[in-house]
C-alpha cells in the first residue's frame, strides 16, 4: 500500500489530505510511523519505477524535503506544519 490522494481538482487542491492520510494510517490503522512515511515517499517511487531518481534522500536523486520541529516518528501530525520546505533545490519556506 502507498499513501496518495485524488482529492481536489484543478484550482481547488486540498493540501492537507496527505497529512490527514498519514495521521489516519498511524492512529487509526496502527501503521508504524516510519512505514507510513515510506509509503508516502520511496514506495510510490518504486511503484512508478522512478526510484533511481526519486523517493529517498541520496546523492544524485531529486528530492523535495521538509524539515519539522520535533520527531514525526513520535508525533506524525507535526508533518502538517513544516519549518522548512525545499522543492527541486529551492527553499520556499
Amino acid at each position: 500500500m502507498l499513501v496518495g490522494t485524488d482529492s481536489g481538482s484543478p484550482g481547488h487542491f486540498h493540501p492537507q489530505s496527505v497529512w490527514l492520510e498519514l495521521e489516519a494510517w498511524v492512529h487509526e490503522l496502527g501503521v508504524d510511523p516510519m512505514a507510513a512515511i515510506r509509503a508516502a515517499t520511496i514506495v510510490p517511487a518504486e511503484t512508478m519505477g522512478v526510484e533511481r531518481d526519486y523517493g529517498s534522500l541520496e546523492p544524485g536523486r531529486w528530492a523535495d524535503v521538509i524539515a519539522v520541529h520535533g520527531d514525526p516518528l513520535q508525533h506524525i501530525n507535526i508533518l502538517r506544519d513544516p519549518a522548512m520546505v525545499i522543492k527541486h533545490g529551492i527553499q520556499y519556506k
